[in-house]
């Protein structure tokens, strides 16, 4: 036991100094232990924010980032130093730098090993914070080809709201994102916690690319947990193309768990701003932006309406032209047949009468030949007759 407290003495006054050394001094003889773990962690994190601003610095070039970056890093006591290592790929990620993550994966630093330790699920170490942050779509899809292949697993699931990658890309609007989980076979047809496809979330996003590049795949019956269709939440959101590209579409209009169709939503919107009435002048030209907005959508819905049963006049009459068209072609095989039949009999008759008319010329000529022989015989008589008279 005294060896074990002369060893922890001895221990004391070298931490004392290595904590002085690297700008974290410890005031007292001894020091107290709890302020030199604090002191620690603020070093530590001090490091963290100073890689951070070295990340976010946009006007450093890929060769001096990268100089700074590793200058900073200390790579031998990474792990040591840094514990939770997820940590420092967010940031990274969150900046764009995919050339540190590439400098770091070349150091031995296995990101796929990191997101297996990390106690965070799917998307959230890498992919799901990938699509949280605001650079160009071209750097999100390098970023993304760099990390697919190590995550080629991973792209088809979801996260624990059941948002797979094709939901988030198509929330915050990311095109490459969007194309890139289509071919990863992310299935455009699910639903998660909240029933919502990427397409609804597209329809209520500001993205006009990742609602177009969806629109035509996705099935436009599928309803979310309050029963709206992509069409409602159109509807929702005032967005006048994209309903328009829905009614193009002839998606289907459905009533919500409200007993609402897409009309009946509208109707009930525009006699809610209707009645609304503020004393505040910029409130209440807000609420006439939003009546007109809302009338430009009942237009349209009127407009599909009278185009649809125009179309639907305009099927009945090209249906009932088609049943004609079709009866007149039954009647013309009808009497065609009849034709052929007639025909038929006709050859029939003839080839009858043929076979009478020569039986009963064959029959005269043989009464003929008959009469002709007993004629012949007669004569034979008569001669035989003649001759013994005449003797």
């Amino acid at each position: 036991m005294q060896k074990k407290l002369l060893l922890a003495l001895l221990c004391v006054p070298l931490a004392h100094a290595w904590l002085n050394e690297n700008g974290m001094p410890i005031r007292g003889s001894l020091g107290n232990w709890s302020s030199a773990k604090t002191s620690a962690s603020d070093y530590i994190n001090g490091r963290r924010d100073r890689l951070e601003q070295i990340a976010q610095n946009n006007r450093l070039s890929q060769e001096d980032f990268l100089e700074q970056f590793t200058h900073e890093l200390d790579l031998e006591n990474f792990g040591s130093d840094f514990g939770r290592q997820p940590e420092l790929i967010y940031y990274l990620l969150a900046h764009g730098r995919i050339e540190a993550l590439k400098f770091l994966q070349e150091k031995g630093l296995n990101l796929q090993g990191l997101y297996e330790k990390s106690e965070k699920k799917l998307y959230k170490p890498l992919f799901h914070y990938l699509t949280l942050v605001d650079f160009p779509d071209d750097k999100k899809s390098e970023m993304v080809t760099f990390l697919g292949p190590l995550f080629k697993d991973e792209w088809t699931k979801a996260d624990q709201n059941g948002d797979t990658m094709l939901h988030v890309a198509a929330r915050i609007g990311c095109p490459c994102l969007t194309k890139l989980a289509l071919e990863h076979g992310v299935d455009i047809n699910a639903q998660n916690s909240r029933g919502e496809t990427a397409l609804h979330q597209a329809t209520t996003s500001n993205s006009k690319d990742v609602f177009n590049i969806l629109v035509e795949r996705t099935d436009l019956s599928v309803q979310d947990q309050n029963g709206d269709t992509p069409m409602q939440c159109a509807i929702k959101v005032r967005n006048q193309e994209k309903l328009q590209a829905l009614l193009d579409l002839q998606a289907p209009q459905i009533k919500n768990n409200k007993e609402q169709t897409p009309r009946d939503l509208l109707h009930a919107e525009l006699k809610i701003c209707e009645t609304t009435k503020s004393a505040d002048p910029h409130e209440q030209a807000a609420c006439n932006k939003e009546l007109k907005t809302l009338v430009v959508l009942m237009t349209m819905l009127n407009n599909f309406s009278i185009q649809a049963k125009d179309q639907e006049l305009q099927g009945a009459v090209s249906r009932k032209r088609e049943k004609i068209k079709k009866l007149q072609q039954e009647r013309e095989q009808v009497v065609a047949q009849q034709l052929e039949e007639e025909e038929k009999e006709e050859k029939e008759l003839r080839a009858l009468l043929a076979k009478k008319k020569e039986e009963q010329a064959q029959k005269r000529e043989n009464e003929i030949v008959k009469i002709d022989s007993q004629t012949e015989k007669e004569n034979r008589d008569l001669e035989e007759l003649e001759t013994l008279l005449s003797k």
